[in-house]
């Protein structure tokens, strides 16, 4: 966990602008995973209320260990 705050604003225009080099190149495929964060990561980052990273598998992972 970061704790830093992200712009979604400006990441969004990131993404977008990514994903419309990606698109214009058409070098390689594109995985489902890098679409999905290019267009649809800002309005992810817009619903959340929780900072992103406590959203992350990390926690549930680490605690298979006390599972087993």
């Amino acid at each position: 966990m970061s704790g830093y705050m992200v712009n979604v604003d400006a990441f969004t225009t990131f993404a977008l602008e990514t994903a419309l080099y990606v698109r214009l190149c058409n070098l390689h495929w594109t995985p489902p995973v890098v679409h999905k964060v290019l267009l649809h990561g800002g309005d992810i980052l817009r619903r959340f209320s929780l900072p992103i990273s406590m959203f992350s598998e990390e926690a549930q992972e680490s605690k298979n260990k006390d599972c087993r």
